[in-house]
């Protein structure tokens, strides 16, 4: 049974998810890319990081027991939605922009049990691949000259790839100190 500060959590992580998926508000962050990329969903994922707190993490342990298959599906996950017609497909169709925000959720929800399951190896690894597959995302959209994205403007393209490589070096040490704080425990 959840308690406190984990019921906080879980109801913040579902209102914030709701609140993503309210119309006005989706239109909003669908309107640039840079929003939609890097403001919803890290979002969308952080929501689903809150609300798996309610997920009974003995249950999953017998199909995820190393975290592989929750860091597989989170990483395929954002490498199918990081996909042009992907991207695409979720501006222009509610369905898709639906499937999207479930399918983030969950992605984020599985997170955090997934880590605590996995060895540090698998983290340090796993992190790495996550930066390289953002820093590849993001030269490919500041340094094309052709249009990516049909949704998008080419200098929204780019402008979104800058703002990613700036944050990169944020995320990189955002994961190896939570990696090396798992250390000490």
């Amino acid at each position: 049974m959840m308690r406190g500060k984990t019921d906080l959590a879980v109801w913040a992580g579902i209102l914030l998810w709701l609140f993503l998926c309210v119309p006005p508000v989706d239109r909003l962050f669908d309107e640039m890319m840079a929003l939609h990329m890097l403001g919803q969903i890290p979002l969308l994922i952080f929501s689903g990081i809150l609300a798996g707190r309610a997920l009974p993490q003995k249950e999953l342990t017998p199909w995820d027991q190393n975290g592989l298959s929750s860091l597989f599906f989170f990483l395929g996950s954002l490498a199918f939605w990081m996909l042009p017609v992907s991207l695409d497909g979720a501006v222009e169709s509610s369905w898709e922009d639906i499937l999207m925000h479930c399918n983030f959720l969950i992605a984020g929800a599985l997170v955090p049990g997934a880590l605590s399951r996995m060895s540090f190896a698998v983290r340090a690894a796993a992190g790495i691949y996550l930066t390289a597959m953002l820093a590849s995302a993001a030269m490919t959209w500041l340094y094309t000259e052709s249009l990516i994205c049909t949704v998008y403007t080419i200098e929204m393209q780019q402008e979104t790839g800058r703002l990613l490589l700036w944050a990169l070096p944020v995320f990189f040490t955002v994961h190896v100190v939570t990696l090396f704080r798992g250390l000490r425990r």
